[in-house]
């Protein structure tokens, strides 16, 4: 391991102004450490006092790690994470510096760096008298600020979790548990206003965790009371908190009646909360989330599908008021370019080239550019990848849920990029749509003559068109370079799906479903463009553009909102017909050079 501070030594240590820069501190919390050393140890370093400035950088990296409370055998982590590096870990700390560490602790009289240096030579050494050290400053510092109404609790409650975590990882000696049990107790006082935070909350959620408490059916009680104020001052995430508490009372007392009780009670209080917030006037986006949530809770309980249907029917109500609430976003495109490039494209070549010209301009990208493009986007604007969205139809009710792209577990961040590049890939297809193809298709409509039998030579001897569906292809091609996209969208759709299916089958691969009855269904789109079969015959780009044309929620899905009348007069003007149109051109077209090459290869 390569030593980042290798001149830093006990005797330089013990010569800086190390104990004093601690007190200087503007908040009783570690991270304000790192900011004092950080500075400190550029003023060093700018009065050439190169070791020392060494020690205080040492002394800022290990007091920036921050907190992270849902894993205590790793609860420190890097406080910053860039695209060329991040800040300290703990594994980063060599012998030398945690040698430092030791000789440190205890020097300051500050329980905060005494803490935080105790537990990272525990986290390394695996020395149980490092963790009893940091167990007890971890409780001082808590006993001198975690005090409900103070402003920095917050730094206090980080105490008392780690150091209950500590306690519990050591086997809970006797040594510190009355401590605990007399800090969490004097934050736990029933005489105490309710405080406007978490403070209480949180508290009561060490102390259940970690079995610090005296009398578990007495919390049993106070809790479920907490729960009935504070809902009824309106503080509704606060009282399922203080329910969810009370629930876990009733495990602990081994109280099945009031368990079962406490989980309905739950229930009533989502439910009555988006009640109350409607006759409250709350705007429709709020009520929509609250009536998804009552509903939720309502099916975790079960038994209750009449309660389900009411609160469905008054979400349904409110959420065709949503779309009256969301503001238009505008973006400003020059798209002059896409408009030209598609008229030049039929403008420069005969019309029996018109088609192949098309074709080729249908080419869909590269699924790898989409996926670098889209991860650009996320190390650009992180923070809106941190946040959840939705999708709404146009009667305003959700239909997708897409996972945050900046998820922290893997296969929900890889949900999250595959939903961005879906959405992404449809403004593509929705931009070309209305630029390139539409101007493509006018400019062919212009040059198209009565007698033309382009569309016919297209499917006649193409493999990837059955015999019989020969003439429903030409009526829909017919009928899009016409402007009749309404009729052009409800032949190709279906006769696509076909199709796919068919050459699949033609190819030896199974396209069917065998049921217990021994009954027989087709897979249709929302299968078959899945299929590692049909990636391998279509290529994977050609096959995700057709997903997040067809059936992506996120993406057009017009093969089931058209199969589920579900598209209006409006839906088939604009982009994704015209996409939809040149598409199918190009897998016509394809089809077309496999008969070609099969000639060619008879031929020789």
């Amino acid at each position: 391991m390569q030593e980042l501070f290798p001149n830093v030594t006990t005797q330089v240590a013990d010569q800086s102004e190390w104990v004093a820069l601690c007190a200087s501190k503007s908040k009783n919390s570690a991270i304000y450490l790192n900011s004092v050393f950080s500075k400190a140890a550029k003023e060093a370093k700018d009065t050439g006092l190169q070791t020392v400035s060494e020690f205080y950088g040492l002394l800022s990296q290990v007091f920036s790690m921050y907190y992270k409370q849902d894993n205590p055998g790793e609860p420190f982590l890097a406080m910053m994470v860039m695209h060329d590096g991040r800040t300290a870990v703990v594994t980063d700390f060599t012998d030398l510096n945690l040698d430092i560490f030791k000789h440190l602790v205890g020097k300051s009289g500050d329980s905060t760096v005494d803490a935080r240096l105790s537990d990272v030579l525990w986290l390394r050494r695996k020395n149980r008298s490092d963790a009893e050290a940091a167990i007890d400053s971890y409780i001082k510092h808590a006993e001198q600020t975690l005090k409900i109404g103070q402003e920095d609790w917050i730094y206090g409650f980080e105490s008392l979790e780690r150091s209950s975590q500590l306690w519990k990882q050591l086997g809970r000696p006797d040594q510190f548990k009355e401590r605990l049990l007399n800090l969490v107790a004097s934050c736990l006082k029933e005489t105490d206003p309710e405080p406007n935070d978490y403070f209480r909350v949180k508290i009561l959620k060490v102390a259940t965790t970690y079995g610090l408490f005296v009398d578990s059916v007495k919390m049993q009680t106070w809790t479920e009371a907490l729960a009935a104020n504070t809902f009824q001052a309106k503080d509704f995430d606060k009282a399922r908190e203080y329910l969810d508490l009370s629930s876990e009372y009733a495990r602990i007392n081994k109280d099945a009646a009031s368990q079962n009780r406490i989980r309905r009670l739950i229930v009533d209080y989502f439910v009555n909360e988006a009640r109350i917030l409607k006759a409250d006037g709350a705007r429709a986006l709020l009520l929509g989330d609250r009536y998804s949530k009552a509903i939720e809770a309502a099916r975790r309980h079960g038994g209750l599908r009449t309660l389900i249907d009411e609160l469905h029917q008054e979400m349904n109500v409110i959420q065709e008021q949503a779309l009256a609430e969301l503001k238009p976003i505008e973006v400003k495109v020059d798209v002059t370019r896409y408009v030209n490039g598609g008229r030049d494209a039929i403008n420069s070549v005969s019309l029996d080239q018109a088609l192949p010209q098309i074709a080729r301009l249908a080419s869909p990208g590269k699924m790898a550019d989409l996926r670098k493009s889209v991860e650009d986007l996320i190390q650009k604007h992180p923070l809106m990848h941190h946040i959840s969205a939705v999708t709404y139809n146009d009667k305003g009710r959700v239909i997708a849920r897409p996972t945050p792209a900046l998820a922290t577990e893997p296969d929900e961040k890889e949900a999250g990029i595959l939903a961005q590049m879906i959405i992404e890939c449809g403004r593509q297809q929705e931009l070309l749509g209305r630029t390139l193809f539409e101007s493509a298709r006018l400019a062919l409509s212009e040059k198209y003559l009565a007698d033309a039998t382009i569309f016919e030579s297209l499917v006649t001897q193409n493999p990837f068109v059955p015999d019989d569906r020969q003439g429903l292809y030409v009526k829909g091609l017919k009928a899009g370079l016409q402007g009749d996209l309404t009729i052009a969208a409800h032949i190709l759709i279906p006769q696509l799906e076909n199709s796919i299916r068919t050459y699949m089958e033609d190819s030896g691969k199974l396209v069917t479903r065998l049921n217990d009855d021994l009954t027989q269904k087709e897979h249709d789109l929302n299968k078959l463009l899945y299929e590692d079969s049909v990636k391998q015959v279509f290529g994977e780009d050609l096959v995700f553009a057709l997903r997040v044309l067809l059936v992506e929620e996120l993406g057009g899905n017009y093969r089931n909102r058209l199969a589920h009348g579900l598209l209006g007069d409006n839906h088939f003007y604009g982009g994704w017909c015209n996409y939809l149109w040149a598409i199918t051109i190009r897998m016509l077209w394809l089809g077309r050079l496999v008969m070609e090459k099969w000639h060619k290869q008879k031929d020789q």
